[in-house]
C-alpha cells in the first residue's frame, strides 16, 4: 500500500517459500555454523539447550533440521521432526530416527513424550498450532526448551560490527515472523496450556578464520527479500571480519505442563 510519501510499502517476505528454498539449497549449514559457536564455558548452544531437558524418557525435537540435538540427548529415545527432506536426507545418512512432519500436526500421540526440544526455529514455525502441539503431545511434569535468536548480549565492538552489516542490508534487525509473540513469551506459552520457567540469553562466538567462515555466516542468516547488490555489500561487511570472534546472541525458553 501507498506510504504517506507516495511510495510503496515492500510486501511482506513469503517466509514458507524462502524456508523452503533456504534448507533445500543449504541443508546443514546452521548446524555447521553453530556447532562451532562456543561460550566462555566451551558450550555450544546445542549443548546448552541439551543442559535443559532431561536425559530420559522420550523427545521429540520439532523443526530438528539435520538434528544436530540427538548425539546430545544420548539418554532419551529421541526422534526429529522437520519440513525439509534434504535436512531429514542429512540426519537418516547419520541413522537418526527422522520422520517428515508439519509442526502444527505432529505424527504423535497425545501425552506421549517427556520433553520437547526447539534449536533456532520457534521463531519461524507457526507458533500458536505449534505450541498447541507440544502441549498436546507432552505428558504431565513434561518439559519444553526452545533457544531463538536475540540482540544481546553482545560486547560493544561485535554489536558495532552487526550494526555494519545491518547498514549493508538496509535493515533496522534481522526480523522473524515471530519476533512480536515472542517478545511476550510468557503471555504466548501461557495460552497453550504451559508455564514459563526460565528465560535466559547468553552469547556464543564464532571464530571467523577464513573467507569460506565468513561466507557460511552470512549464509547461515535468514535474509528474505534481500537483493543481491545488498547481500553483496553484506558479504564485503562479514568478510572483513577474518581473524575475529564474532559474538552470536542465542535466547533458551523453558516451560512446562
Amino acid at each position: 500500500m501507498p506510504s504517506k510519501r507516495g511510495c510503496v510499502t515492500p510486501a511482506e517476505p513469503d517466509w514458507s517459500a524462502y524456508l523452503a528454498q533456504f534448507h533445500a539449497q543449504r541443508s546443514g549449514i546452521t548446524e555447521g555454523l553453530l556447532g562451532c559457536a562456543t561460550d566462555s564455558r566451551g558450550r555450544t548452544p546445542y549443548s546448552w539447550l541439551a543442559e535443559a531437558v532431561p536425559m530420559r524418557g522420550r523427545v521429540l525435537d520439532l523443526a530438528c533440521g539435520s538434528a544436530p540435538m540427538a548425539e546430545l540427548l544420548h539418554g532419551a529415545q529421541y526422534v526429529g521432526v522437520d519440513l525439509s527432506r534434504a535436512e531429514l536426507h542429512l540426519a537418516a545418512a547419520r541413522g537418526l530416527p527422522v520422520a517428515q512432519a508439519d509442526a502444527a500436526r505432529l505424527p504423535v500421540a497425545a501425552a506421549d513424550v517427556d520433553a520437547v526440544v526447539c534449536s533456532m526455529a520457534l521463531q519461524l514455525l507457526p507458533l500458536e498450532p505449534a505450541l498447541a502441539e507440544v502441549r498436546r503431545v507432552m505428558r504431565p511434569g513434561g518439559r519444553f526448551v526452545a533457544t531463538v535468536p536475540v540482540a544481546r548480549p553482545m560486547p560493544p565492538r561485535d554489536a558495532l560490527r552487526w550494526a555494519r552489516l545491518l547498514v549493508a542490508l538496509r535493515e533496522p534487525r534481522l526480523r522473524y515472523p515471530n519476533d512480536d509473540a515472542l517478545a511476550r513469551a510468557d503471555e504466548v506459552v501461557a495460552a497453550a496450556g504451559l508455564t514459563l520457567v526460565s528465560d535466559d540469553a547468553q552469547g556464543f562466538g564464532v571464530d571467523v578464520v577464513s573467507q569460506a567462515a565468513a561466507d557460511q555466516l552470512l549464509d547461515g542468516l535468514y535474509l528474505p527479500g534481500a537483493p543481491g547488490d545488498r547481500l553483496a555489500a553484506a558479504r564485503r561487511v562479514v568478510r572483513g571480519w577474518v581473524g575475529r570472534r564474532i559474538t552470536l546472541p542465542i535466547r533458551r525458553l523453558v516451560a512446562c505442563v
